[in-house]
């Protein structure tokens, strides 16, 4: 019978966050930022989360290191509405030569709460390592700067009751058979002899631009 043994125990200082990055999921997320002060590293696994002693559900960890910084998803801040709409009006898919996606996106959050609320709001914008596609024509408002990784931020306090949007727009411009090697190489990689295989570390730029085609 399998048993569980105590092999360590450890108290690790937390800042909270709450983080909301609509592209991946319309929740807001209540997020615990620390670093392993621990003698011993942390083996990867479930964790069991609570808070106040009440049993909130299971999340997973990656190996963490000694000294190693790392963020713990802690539950969802369900004061916060979010929705992220395609701005219809200022979209626009044009095959020529070569293919140019204008995109721009809405973004609302709302405080249902009955005190503000603090968070930091974060989009992306696309970042090609390949010459044939160029991201140009960046408009983000309000004005926030992209860092290495295209993810842009803002740092967000909402009165109660409030409602503010904000918007992230640009242009792509890639080869027409883009679209057509990328659904090639995403049946490939999900052929049943490759599901073994680890899935990639962060999304390809062109798999998004597959994803936003799919939009028009």
């Amino acid at each position: 019978h399998p048993v569980r043994l105590l092999i360590g125990r450890a108290r690790l200082s937390a800042v909270r966050r709450t983080v909301a990055a609509p592209e991946q999921s319309l929740n807001a997320a209540v997020t615990l930022f620390m670093t392993n002060t621990a003698d011993w590293p942390l083996l990867p696994g479930k964790v069991a989360r609570y808070l106040d002693g009440t049993f909130l559900g299971m999340t997973e960890v990656d190996f963490i290191a000694k000294g190693e910084q790392f963020s713990l998803f802690l539950a969802v801040a369900d004061h916060l509405k979010i929705s992220r709409q395609l701005d219809r009006k200022q979209s626009a898919l044009v095959r020529k030569t070569r293919t140019q996606m204008q995109v721009a996106f809405i973004v609302t959050v709302e405080n249902l709460a009955a005190e503000p609320a603090t968070f930091t709001l974060a989009d992306r914008i696309p970042v090609s390592e390949n010459r044939e596609i160029r991201v140009d024509r960046v408009a983000v408002v309000p004005a926030a700067k992209p860092d290495s990784q295209g993810i842009v931020r803002w740092d967000v306090t909402l009165k109660p009751g409030e409602r503010r949007e904000f918007r992230v727009g640009y242009q792509l411009e890639y080869p027409n058979e883009l679209v057509f090697e990328t659904r090639r190489r995403q049946m490939q990689e999900n052929a049943p002899y490759q599901q073994q295989q680890p899935a990639p570390a962060k999304s390809r730029v062109e798999d998004q631009i597959l994803n936003l085609e799919q939009l028009f």
